[in-house]
């Protein structure tokens, strides 16, 4: 099952890749959110763990010129530790403090 597709990832990143590339990465991801036991928590949730793990592979903290890891800065989000934020959000739905997601907006809030 995939969680989020190339369009809900193409919300917080900008990048060349190919669609089709990309929900390659998907279900990369989505399948450590199930090898984790995460699927219990929300469809929302689940979208956007699977959101910021699918960036996180696009865009990680190191640049380089290789493509997969350019930095592109038309990004709607800035430059972010995609896979810290997915881990933090993990930990507050865990510790039973879900987040809140506002207008369908991406990016919960605390």
């Amino acid at each position: 099952m995939v969680y989020c597709t190339y369009t809900d990832v193409r919300r917080i990143i900008t990048t060349s890749l190919a669609d089709a590339d990309i929900t390659a990465l998907i279900v990369l991801t989505d399948a450590e959110i199930t090898a984790r036991n995460l699927t219990t928590l929300g469809s929302d949730v689940l979208k956007t763990i699977s959101m910021y793990l699918t960036a996180d592979m696009i865009q990680p903290e190191t640049t380089t010129s290789s493509g997969l890891g350019q930095l592109n800065t038309q990004s709607p989000l800035p430059p972010a530790n995609w896979r810290k934020r997915a881990e933090k959000l993990i930990g507050m739905c865990l510790a039973g403090t879900p987040p809140i997601f506002v207008s369908n907006d991406p990016v919960p809030t605390e």
